[in-house]
């Protein structure tokens, strides 16, 4: 099979990370598969996709919302058995690349959130209606992406694929010293891993912290454009010596492995990979409760309002004060880890592929 990925930047977040977990396994499965990325700018990620041998192509602009992005996707959609779209505008552009000539390529996508701010305006509806008939099949990343879409679109080929993450990775990584972070020996390390934007809410984390004792320290791994703001507020807060900004790593295994407290503060979600990577890790975690929160949470009592800086604070003091609880936490977090397995997640996606070819 010969599948083009098409998204809108490679440089970082849930939707990266998900597409380098299924794609190297593709790979290993014996597709050949591509991506092109709409932002030619966003593309850091590029070398890490390249080592598994797979190509990379560009955008012609800075921007994925550029119209000009239409011609760029037609040069390439038609050598392909599947296109795999992630991600608005990349998906009304591929929409609209399909349009004015026989196409016979499938195209599919993925949602991969529960929520868009477009789904507030009615006008968008038939839109959105229009642009999701071009895909032979959605597949949502939770049964919670799947029904919220349908709520707001009808079509008959949506099914949900749970993300995955690879277990071992995050179960058997080796944690660093409290001395290699630069933390004292009585630290409890709260660890928030997600890219700074809009979507994530690192500041009511952050306002959480300044409800927490002098021994809890937080670490915020991740980059993007509320960072700048996210440490003014830190500074701002008198925590600057609590919280460390340790931009974009490729050691998220063994910094979640030093951690005693994971945490997700969010506006919403699909099905968050960096709380599963938390998960299979073992670790305690604490969530905001958002659509596509609940049914990953084995404990709900673990998940706090949305923006309750307060509510968030107490339970990091309640983790951070009994080690058994968090040890007990941690085992039943990685026990429900396991029904969300990398292997699992790419096989499905297979099985969905060879379907689409086999209805050509």
């Amino acid at each position: 099979m010969k599948i083009l990925h098409v998204t809108n930047t490679l440089s970082e977040g849930g939707v990266e990370s998900f597409l380098l977990q299924l794609l190297s396994q593709l790979v290993q499965h014996g597709c050949e598969v591509d991506v092109l990325v709409l932002n030619k700018n966003k593309t850091a990620l590029r070398p890490e996709f390249e080592k598994y041998g797979i190509r990379v192509f560009s955008g012609q602009t800075g921007s994925p919302y550029s119209p000009v992005n239409i011609c760029r996707i037609r040069k390439y959609m038609t050598d392909y058995d599947i296109v795999h779209v992630h991600l608005w505008p990349a998906q009304l552009w591929v929409a609209v690349a399909t349009l004015g000539k026989y196409f016979s390529t499938c195209c599919m996508t993925t949602e991969h959130g529960s929520f868009n701010k477009r789904r507030q305006y009615r006008f968008y509806r038939p839109i959105e209606q229009w642009m999701y008939g071009r895909y032979r099949m959605i597949v949502g990343v939770s049964d919670t992406s799947r029904n919220n879409l349908l709520g707001w679109i009808k079509h008959s080929m949506v099914m949900s694929i749970p993300n995955g993450v690879d277990l071992s990775k995050f179960s058997g990584a080796s944690p660093y010293s409290k001395n290699e972070l630069e933390l004292p020996d009585d630290a409890i390390v709260v660890t928030m891993v997600a890219r700074f934007f809009e979507a994530k809410d690192h500041s009511t984390l952050i306002r959480a912290m300044m409800h927490t004792s002098a021994n809890i320290y937080l670490l915020l791994v991740g980059s993007g454009e509320t960072m700048p703001a996210c440490k003014e507020e830190a500074r701002t807060s008198g925590l600057e010596n609590r919280i460390r900004f340790l931009g974009r790593r490729a050691d998220v295994p063994r910094i979640i492995a030093s951690s005693d407290i994971c945490v997700l503060s969010t506006h919403y979600e699909g099905l968050p990979i960096s709380v599963l990577e938390y998960m299979a890790a073992g670790k305690p975690v604490i969530v905001t409760n958002v659509d596509g929160i609940p049914e990953l949470m084995p404990d709900p009592y673990w998940m706090v309002a949305p923006q309750n800086a307060e509510e968030l604070s107490r339970k990091i003091m309640e983790l951070s004060s009994d080690r058994i609880l968090r040890e007990r936490i941690g085992a039943s977090n990685q026990k429900r880890a396991a029904d969300y397995d990398l292997n699992v997640m790419v096989d499905k996606y297979i099985r969905v592929y060879q379907s689409l070819i086999g209805s050509k």
